[in-house]
């Protein structure tokens, strides 16, 4: 069942007439009267109590929807118009214009009046009287007609031709059949099947059953129906529970839920228990007292098998004399063919390691490494300084690549102090930035005697890092370097040279050291 509000924003979105007739809001077969109050609560800072807006009020205030706001509201003052409140103009014209689907201003639970069919004026019968007063109207003209013509009287018929060619009896029958059709379209429509019973008991206001019956209608208010309660713009839904009382049903008529879930737990225990069990070196547990070879002949006795930890500390003659033979034999041809150092080696890193320049001259910096090679965008040494960037021994950077369409972060280890360095991690240098004069290189290994670094270009792939409007140093001009030019003006182009950079760094560590992390 539609409240007036919801049919009220309907025909406003549809652009479908809307009528005013003497006391009546009509909305194509359906009517409501003026004074009807809606669902939307209207505001009020000084008032407790929740008041709501009349449907004239709304009809009104879309008719003069695009006035300012004081302009609207002297016009429907001037008019005796109730006018809709500041603070609510906006959210009501969103609302019914059908910007938003809902308000929160808009209550669920106001009762609901029921709209009066397109026939019917009002809803108290009202339709009896009229004709009850257009008979007396007729009757007095009729009445003074024959007093002014001095024929007919208190005969109670008017003086026509008609009157005088019809008789009198046709004529009484014809009157009784018209107020039948009358009462017959004013009649109020309760339900389909429903007809008010004949014999009905008048009611102690005097009313006929019909009457009695369009009253009582109209003063009913539909608190909750199937489409109102479904509604509601509160947190707690009826349907929120939908699913828990599902399952305790299904529980019922499955004779319990609590013993399926322990069935079902049971049977996945069973199917795990039945799974071949995969070897774990931290799950020794599962394999103790387990001596099968699986055919191999392994003599699984020959070692330390069941011997105390203070049996093996005191020598090899108390436990020999504990054992068997060919037990200590096999002792002592596993413990010749062990090495001497049973100590566990360290592990060899793979991380791949960068050389920087530690002067101030060059592009490329420990300040602004992480800002060059991993975030791909250039920033000066001497930017870095000014925002307060400490200096570190070294950086980790990390690189994003993408292997097997997922995306893979390698790291890499940066440093600008090589003389630090041992001679396993010169193993793992994979490239360094050059600077240009050749006493960078003081101190490093695979150094010529003549202090030229082609050697050590052998070991690591060299890079030289300038910017584009400057002439390459001469020295760099004679070496096997990757030169790398930046542009001054243009910042959107550092991206695509830095990624040249990892492009031959991937190529020559692919070549030269595939054993590192790349």
């Amino acid at each position: 069942m539609a409240d007036c509000l919801s049919v009220l924003r309907e025909y406003r979105m549809t652009k479908k007439p809307i009528k005013v007739e003497d006391d009546l809001v009509i909305f194509g077969d359906k009517a409501w009267p003026k004074d009807t109050k809606t669902n939307y609560i209207r505001y009020d800072a000084n008032s407790g109590q929740e008041d709501y807006y009349t449907l004239f009020s709304l009809v009104d205030f879309l008719d003069n929807i695009n006035l300012p706001h004081h302009h609207y509201v002297k016009e429907s003052s001037s008019k005796q118009i109730p006018v809709v409140r500041l603070p609510d103009r906006k959210d009501l014209e969103n609302y019914l214009q059908g910007i938003t689907s809902s308000s929160t201003r808009i209550d669920r639970t106001a009762p609901i009046q029921i709209a009066i069919p397109r026939g019917e004026k009002r809803p108290l019968g009202s339709s009896n009287r009229g004709i009850d007063a257009k008979k007396l109207k007729q009757d007095s003209s009729s009445k003074s007609r024959q007093d002014d013509d001095g024929s007919g009287a208190g005969s109670g018929a008017p003086v026509s031709s008609l009157t005088e060619a019809i008789p009198q009896e046709k004529l009484q029958e014809l009157i009784k059949k018209r107020k039948a059709v009358i009462m017959k379209s004013t009649k109020p429509v309760i339900s389909d099947d429903f007809v008010a019973p004949p014999n009905l008991v008048e009611n102690r206001l005097g009313m006929s059953a019909e009457e009695a019956i369009k009253y009582i209608t109209s003063k009913e208010r539909v608190w909750r129906t199937r489409s109102t309660i479904l509604q509601s713009t509160g947190s707690k839904l009826i349907g929120q529970n939908v699913g828990l009382i599902l399952q305790s049903v299904r529980a019922i008529e499955g004779g319990g839920g609590a013993s399926s879930k322990t069935e079902q737990k049971e049977d996945q225990l069973k199917e795990k228990q039945n799974q071949p069990t995969h070897y774990n070196r931290y799950d020794q547990e599962k394999f103790k007292g387990r001596e099968d070879t699986e055919g191999f002949k392994i003599d699984t006795m020959g070692t330390y098998h069941g011997l105390s930890l203070k049996s093996v500390n005191q020598g090899s003659n108390n436990s020999s004399n504990s054992r068997p033979s060919s037990q200590s034999a096999s002792y002592s041809h596993s413990s010749s063919s062990r090495s001497p150092s049973s100590a566990p080696q360290k592990r060899v890193s793979k991380t791949p390691i960068i050389i920087l320049p530690g002067g101030s001259s060059s592009l490329i910096s420990i300040f602004n490494a992480k800002d060059i090679l991993q975030d791909l965008r250039f920033v000066s040494s001497e930017q870095k300084r000014q925002e307060g960037t400490r200096r570190d021994a070294e950086v980790l950077l990390h690189r994003s690549k993408a292997i097997g369409g997922q995306s893979v972060s390698v790291p890499y280890r940066v440093v600008d102090l090589p003389s630090k360095l041992t001679m396993e991690e010169w193993d793992r240098v994979v490239a360094c930035f050059v600077q240009g004069p050749a006493w960078q290189f003081k101190g490093w290994p695979w150094l010529a005697p003549d202090g030229s670094p082609t050697e050590i270009f052998l070991h690591m792939k060299a890079f030289y890092m300038q910017w584009d409007d400057l002439p390459i140093d001469k020295n760099v001009q004679k070496w096997d370097v990757h030169i790398l030019k930046l542009s001054r003006n243009h910042r959107h182009l550092d991206r695509a040279v830095i990624l040249k950079f990892w492009e031959a760094l991937d190529k020559w560590v692919g070549k030269h050291k595939p054993n590192l992390r790349t």
